[in-house]
């Protein structure tokens, strides 16, 4: 019988998504840093306390309170909503407490990406940074390299193992990722050079952690913080205003304004809906004045 304990069926659900659902350990961590969030602003013990009224003052209060952007709030419904699914399910509830509740619209912003004179200076600063080892800016370099090449997710860099990064065939594995999908990542001819020389060097300190990117004074994987502070001292450094998310941005941007194919895009970024990747398809500043010369009365011949 399950408890009527909130942080004890909170549990059992994260157990059930972690077994069934298949939840990624970014997702666990997400739902368990939501209902903590929830349980200190409405202060809920009992599941008998839950009802359409907390939840709805929890996500009000968090917008104007506490300020949450769009993207938070809709994020904080979402958990909610398949938490009470799930409750449904077993249940414990009579109905979902989230389906009478309304959500803002997203705000319809372009992505914020780099130029590639700013990618070039920032895989230059990467490499040229003072380090105590002379490979952990050919690391560092790399690391920067897959994100502006392949746009890998950070918790992919992080989970990338040796045997998923293939330089013979040129292909990049990536297991698991969001939505539990897999996909194959060509590997582009300077991402190539990066990840080689990185290969070779850690080769040469006898580097055999199953983990590709992996710490060097200690024999252990370099992880998702370690990455987030590597960045952030590059950012400071180079004085470059970039993050992970936004380095993915770049290589999906660049990549749809070479190919200008949506489809090859959204399967590189692994994207469940082709739907997701339309807001990369805006134009350049120079696409656009190219259609705005061929406006049929900018042409004075033609009057």
């Amino acid at each position: 019988m399950i408890s009527n304990d909130f942080p004890r069926i909170c549990d059992q659900f994260l157990q059930h998504g972690k077994i069934l659902k298949n939840f990624q350990p970014a997702t666990l961590s997400g739902y368990r840093s939501t209902f903590a969030l929830f349980e200190k602003m409405t202060g809920i013990e009992k599941l008998e306390t839950l009802s359409p009224e907390l939840i709805e003052r929890f996500l009000y209060d968090g917008r104007i309170k506490r300020n949450w952007s769009v993207c938070t709030f809709r994020t904080y419904h979402k958990q909610l909503r398949a938490f009470c699914n799930w409750c449904v399910k077993k249940e414990l509830i009579s109905h979902n407490y989230t389906d009478k509740i309304d959500k803002p619209p997203l705000e319809k912003r372009l992505p914020k990406y780099l130029t590639p004179k700013q990618c070039e200076m920032l895989l230059e600063t990467a490499y040229h940074l003072k380090y105590h080892f002379k490979i952990e800016g050919v690391r560092n370099r790399a690391i920067i390299a897959i994100m502006i090449f392949a746009g890998l997710r950070l918790s992919e860099i992080a989970n990338l193992k040796r045997l998923d990064v293939d330089l013979d065939i040129g292909v990049v594995k990536v297991r698991q990722g969001k939505w539990n999908k897999d996909r194959q990542i060509p590997i582009a001819s300077r991402l190539l050079y990066f990840l080689q020389e990185y290969v070779d060097a850690k080769g040469k300190l006898n580097g055999q952690h199953i983990h590709f990117f992996s710490s060097v004074a200690r024999n252990q994987p370099i992880g998702a913080h370690g990455i987030q502070v590597m960045c952030r001292n590059l950012k400071n450094k180079s004085g470059i205003d970039f993050s992970p998310q936004i380095l993915r941005h770049t290589f999906a941007t660049h990549t749809y304004m070479g190919s200008r194919d949506i489809y090859a895009v959204s399967g590189l970024l692994g994207h469940a809906k082709v739907e997701t990747t339309q807001i990369y398809a805006h134009l350049s500043l120079d696409d656009k004045r190219h259609s705005v010369e061929r406006h049929v009365m900018n042409d004075q011949e033609s009057l």
